[in-house]
């Protein structure tokens, strides 16, 4: 699910949420304790900060100069960068805004191996000259320019080398890559269409959901390849190199073998990395993955290249294809190849010449980046764009940190409870409760939270509540609401580095103990209900930016009666125990949902708890334009675009929160809300948005 896009914000993503406890009352933690949090799990590589960190808006491509040690920066605004690494200095080459840019932006850059010309894709208003067939979406264009002696570009050479309609909201083309053979590699993506009328195989007739391959020294614009693999099939058009992709996010060539690899980001279950042949067919939308997407022909996959390697959304939903590493800084990754999650932040390198080897995560404890893309730099050696926070990282080896011990294996061995019994917390746990519960398919929760030493929790004036250094949360989450059937127990820490670890264990089917799990992993519940116990790295699909506590914040702590002594709320008692310092400043508290609170409100502090990790306006991974924030003046909100006064079904805010799963209407599109981690709609949610819905004056047309 993948789409950048200028100005776009939040899409809910519900995961694991840490922040409604009935535990009895505890002391304030020990100060030593094996309740802890390790501070960097064992690695191959670290994230190093670029430049000493400088910041960049929305960077999306960094390639090489290869006629000199320079690189060449492109940012989604428009904007080229070429940077003298050596001396440290940056300049602005091209400022291609003011050129019919669309909202996507630049979305691509590639430098030509021995000419002074550069290729850009940039995202454009659509051009139509039928009136009766007006052009949809948006257009993407490869252009070319020339490069002066100075490496600026010359935009009096701007030359539109290929122009293809996305007909959708994204899904272009993406990256631009020069093989080894000096021919020009597109991927284009589907164009992202949830029409009912998709085909269940690939449609020839357009370039969409391809790879070309075109020659750029020939003829103007360019000229097809003599020995492009799809010439003699008179459906195929003759650019196409490879066929049957979603949306191809960034391929790279092995500069050892040649071999030409791509991220495919799939749609409901499945991301994907692909080995290219000529000519081959890779399955979309028959297949996500290697499972069958579209079955209207009975899913007869046969002719189809299936991936070598791919994972589910349990860990990640939207990959960055990356570059099989050839440095020499990190020897043990020699022949690997490395891969980015954008959602998850996750950095993770694999051996894909081994069947069944599993993918190593290099990031763990470290920062999160929203990986646009991977670089691979003239001596192989790679770096790491966060699109969202700007940095450029550079891959390197983790030397300095010193190996210290992971969460341990058995929950037994933490000793964050008595024993093996999840309701009996250490003397280092403090219990705490939330004005309003994010839903989890009706299971009934403990949350607790570890404080090291004689550390305090820190109120900020805007209300949220920041976790000391070294400080735990620590939630449970049970099958029954009598606290007797655990499922499993989520960590979620603060490293000594400031960065955060997440943790998840399952229990087992005594609830004797529970395990570490490493990756996600799908459960089958004594109810028969299905749950989906997160890996650490989908924890942060959520607990993301300057939001990572959710539950411990000032609106959720503020009206929680724990009833000892009567009238205390949490903030308070925190703050009796000495373990809350500050306060925020004219932050509302949330009203609970069975409260007599005013129904906007208790529909407003729902949509909150349950979406607002995503729906804020600095959030611009993704497309909604929603604040779903409750102290955002309503106007301000959005959610007119989602709610029709008076009708459950002409609101596709009430339509998608009721849905799980696939829907007809939107035959290739995930339309439930929360996207992950749900499988059951909320009937307390849907009733108090429902009644909203029904009832309110809002969104009235004038």
């Amino acid at each position: 699910m993948r789409g950048l896009t200028l100005g776009a914000t939040g899409v809910a993503l519900a995961s694991c949420v840490v922040g409604d406890a009935s535990a009895p009352e505890t002391p304030p933690p020990a100060p030593v304790s094996r309740c802890s949090v390790p501070e960097s799990a064992p690695g191959l590589a670290r994230l190093e900060p670029w430049l000493g960190g400088q910041k960049f808006g929305l960077p999306v491509e960094m390639v090489p100069d290869p006629r000199s040690r320079d690189f060449y920066l492109a940012e989604m605004y428009g904007r080229i960068l070429r940077i003298d690494e050596t001396i440290g200095e940056v300049r602005t080459v091209a400022e291609l805004a003011e050129r019919n840019m669309h909202m996507g932006g630049l979305r691509a850059l590639a430098l030509h191996p021995t000419a002074p010309r550069a290729f850009v894709v940039v995202e454009r208003p659509p051009i139509g000259t039928d009136p009766d067939n007006p052009p949809r979406g948006f257009d993407s264009e490869l252009r070319s320019y020339d490069l002066r002696a100075d490496g600026t570009f010359d935009l009096d050479t701007e030359t539109l080398i290929l122009r293809v309609n996305i007909p959708g909201a994204s899904h272009s083309m993406n990256t631009l890559r020069f093989g080894p053979d000096r021919k020009l590699y597109v991927p284009i993506g589907d164009g992202r269409t949830s029409e009912s009328s998709i085909p269940p195989r690939y449609d020839r007739t357009n370039l969409l959901g391809t790879i070309l391959r075109i020659d750029v020294d020939g003829a103007a614009p360019y000229t097809i390849p003599s020995d492009n693999p799809l010439l003699a099939d008179p459906q195929m058009p003759d650019e196409v190199y490879a066929y049957g992709f979603r949306n191809p996010w960034k391929v790279s060539f092995d500069r050892a073998t040649g071999d030409l690899w791509v991220g495919d980001v799939g749609e409901t279950r499945t991301e994907e990395v692909n080995l290219v042949k000529p000519g081959g067919d890779y399955g979309w939308p028959l297949l996500e993955g290697t499972d069958c997407h579209h079955n209207a022909e009975g899913c007869d996959a046969t002719g189809t290249i299936l991936p070598v390697f791919s994972y589910t959304h349990a860990t990640g939903n939207s990959i960055t294809g990356g570059f099989v590493y050839r440095g020499s800084r990190i020897p043990a990754l020699f022949g690997k190849y490395v891969y980015a999650d954008f959602q998850a932040g996750g950095l993770w390198a694999i051996d894909l010449t081994t069947p069944g080897a599993r993918p190593i995560h290099l990031n763990a404890g470290e920062a999160r980046p929203f990986a646009a893309s991977l670089a691979e730099g003239a001596d192989a050696e790679l770096f790491v764009l966060d699109w969202r926070g700007g940095t450029i990282y550079s891959l390197v080896a983790d030397t300095d940190t010193p190996e210290r011990p992971p969460f341990p294996a058995r929950l037994s061995d933490t000793d964050c409870f008595l024993g093996t019994d999840p309701n009996q917390p250490s003397a280092h746990l403090v219990p705490y409760s939330v004005n309003v519960e994010l839903w989890s398919d009706g299971a009934t929760k403990n949350r607790f939270v570890m404080l090291p030493g004689r550390t305090t929790l820190e109120a900020l004036p805007d209300g949220r509540i920041e976790l000391p250094r070294g400080g735990l949360a620590i939630k449970t989450f049970f099958e029954d609401e009598e606290r007797k059937r655990p499922i499993e127990t989520r960590f979620l820490g603060r490293q000594g580095n400031g960065e955060w670890v997440a943790a998840s264990y399952e229990w087992n089917a005594d609830g004797t103990d529970a395990f570490l799990l490493d990756e996600a992993k799908e459960l089958t519940l004594r109810s028969g209900a299905h749950w989906t116990v997160p890996a650490p790295a989908q924890c942060f699909f959520c607990h993301q930016d300057e939001n990572v506590m959710l539950g411990i914040n000032w609106r959720q702590l503020g009206g929680t009666d724990r009833g000892d002594p009567p009238g205390e709320n949490d903030l308070e008692r925190f703050a009796r125990l000495g373990i809350l310092h500050g306060e925020a400043q004219n932050v509302p508290t949330l009203p609970r949902l069975d409260s007599t609170a005013p129904l906007e409100d208790r529909a407003r502090a729902y949509l909150h708890v349950n979406c607002s990790m995503c729906h804020y306006p600095a959030n611009v991974t993704i497309f909604s334009q929603l604040d779903m924030r409750f102290d955002t003046p309503f106007e301000d909100t959005n959610l007119c675009n989602r709610v029709s006064p008076g009708s459950l079904e002409g609101s596709s805010l009430f339509r998608r929160m009721s849905s799980r799963g696939l829907s007809a209407g939107m035959l290739l599109t995930n339309t439930q809300m929360p996207p992950v981690a749900t499988n059951v709609a909320d009937p307390v949610g849907l009733g108090v948005i429902g009644d909203w819905i029904r009832t309110t004056t809002r969104c009235q047309a004038p």
